[in-house]
């Protein structure tokens, strides 16, 4: 059983990804690996010649700081999350659902497996828990995004 909300946003990290990768080929071959001399290059001597110097300095920071590196460390830290927050299915009878419909919880958030007694849709139990729930809002501005799926 996958979540679409789940589908969704490793969909985005692996589009981020493509980018990233398409950015590195494109310009991860001209730098130099050493600062122009009069000190231009930016990351610790990891210079951008395809880039107009003109730049303001709050441009070359910003550059800096999302550098390809920066932004693989991320995406993988995000599935790192996803990771230790993935949905798990309980058998429990649900309270709003007296067949008995399985619901999906976190683990981690709720420290285990919920008991057959415990509301299994309780807002402390359900997935996808908050922190996943943040994590995702950081796309929250693409095609697909689900405003249902955003911090409660």
């Amino acid at each position: 059983m996958t979540h679409p909300l789940l589908s969704w946003y490793l969909a985005q990290l692996q589009a981020d990804e493509r980018l990233v990768s398409a950015v590195e080929a494109e310009v991860g071959p001209q730098r130099a690996g050493e600062p122009y001399s009069d000190g231009s290059g930016i990351a610790s001597g990891d210079a951008y010649p395809s880039y107009p110097w003109g730049s303001p300095d709050v441009e070359l920071e910003f550059m800096e700081r999302w550098h390809p590196r920066s932004v693989l460390a991320l995406i993988a830290a995000h599935r790192a999350i996803l990771t230790l927050h993935s949905p798990a299915i309980h058998q429990a009878i649900r309270y709003d659902q007296p067949h008995g419909e399985p619901g999906l919880y976190c683990p981690t958030c709720i420290g285990g497996t919920p008991c057959e007694c415990c509301p299994v849709n309780h807002p402390d139990n359900v997935w996808p828990c908050n922190t996943v729930r943040v994590l995702v809002s950081t796309h929250a501005s693409r095609d697909g995004f689900d405003p249902s799926w955003g911090p409660t």
